[in-house]
């Protein structure tokens, strides 16, 4: 008998040790088959079972039964949070459940760059967030929005800056949007402020020049001569005359015909308070969402005489400038004469 119950102890001993192994082994061992980190997006409003899907259908796991068992043993199906979450190899099941559970999940990088629209905002912020872009663009644009940041709907644009930002993928729109307002006072710090002043310009009036300096030019390495000259018009009570405001103008009004690769004479009396070869003075607002490189080219522009452009056919992109009309005169006429050997008359 008392060797029996040795033998039986051993017995229960050893089948303890199986049970723990295949514990260790199914629940608290690596589980995942990624070898490098995996995403996995939860949406708002998933079940356990969506979880277990898309961590099958991502192939972080060969089977779902035992994740389910330990979701449902640590009462997660109640708990399911949505988000970005990234898979580490080598993870067990527990530290799996664990995670999404608490709802540790891993931000996403929403980049906006060369949007020239509020709605070319909503949509590339889209592209890395849950929200979509109509749910994203209504709340940039809703009246108490609007209101609790003192924006006038028309001037949205000159408060949206485009950059990477650092997320939650399952932000809601109205944390989107917030989130576009604390860049914008970020952006706008003391150094900045403070050289706007130096000019005697507001920070909308800054935002409104960049964005005609970033629709004049497309190489960054022009765009503070480009600013400098335009400051130089502003400075001297001229008119700025520059073409991108008349298509932004005429745009306004519906005149516009897409295609059109030059602005014609008959543009030039458009009147709209945009349009800066009939009105003095910077526009109202930007023609386009500014980039902060434009916006900074503007208040670090070099001081130099440059009175008038042109574009330059030599250098596609790029322009010749003139401190005098005889000058001006002169690039004008290379740049006809290529429109003209080009064909290109609208």
């Amino acid at each position: 008998m008392k060797r029996f119950l040795i033998m039986a102890s051993l017995g229960l001993v050893f089948l303890l040790i199986v049970i723990g192994f295949l514990l260790y082994t199914s629940v608290l061992g690596p589980a995942t088959l990624n070898r490098e980190p995996v995403e996995i997006y939860i949406p708002t409003g998933s079940e356990v079972e969506d979880v277990a899907d898309s961590l099958m259908s991502n192939h972080v796991l060969g089977e779902a039964n035992t994740f389910l068992k330990v979701a449902m043993f640590k009462d997660y199906p109640p708990k399911v949070r949505s988000g970005h979450y990234l898979i580490p190899p080598r993870s067990s099941v527990n530290r799996l459940v664990n995670m999404f559970r608490a709802g540790l999940q891993d931000p996403v990088n929403m980049t906006i760059h060369q949007a020239q629209t509020v709605e070319e905002v909503a949509g590339k912020a889209a592209r890395s967030v849950e929200p979509d872009s109509a749910s994203i663009l209504s709340a940039l644009t809703k009246e108490e929005f609007l209101a609790e940041h003192s924006i006038r709907r028309d001037l949205l644009n000159a408060y949206l800056i485009p950059n990477t930002y650092e997320v939650w993928w399952n932000s809601t729109a109205e944390e989107i949007a917030e989130r576009f307002m604390e860049e914008y006072h970020r952006f706008w710090n003391t150094d900045r402020l403070s050289k706007a002043r130096e000019l005697g310009l507001t920070p909308l009036e800054v935002t409104t020049l960049a964005s005609i300096v970033e629709s004049e030019t497309a190489k960054w390495e022009e765009m503070p001569t480009v600013a400098g000259l335009y400051l130089n018009r502003v400075r001297r009570g001229w008119k700025l005359q520059s073409d991108p405001t008349v298509i932004y103008a005429l745009k306004r009004k519906g005149l516009f015909e897409e295609g059109r690769r030059r602005v014609l004479y008959k543009d030039l009396e458009v009147d709209d308070p945009y349009n800066t070869y009939k009105f003095a003075g910077i526009p109202p607002g930007p023609i386009r969402v500014t980039h902060p490189k434009a916006i900074d080219a503007v208040l670090n522009s070099p001081r130099h005489n440059y009175m008038y452009m042109c574009a330059d056919p030599s250098r596609p992109g790029f322009h010749n400038f003139a401190v005098n009309e005889t000058q001006h005169a002169k690039n004008k006429a290379l740049y006809t004469r290529w429109l003209r050997e080009n064909q290109i008359f609208q």
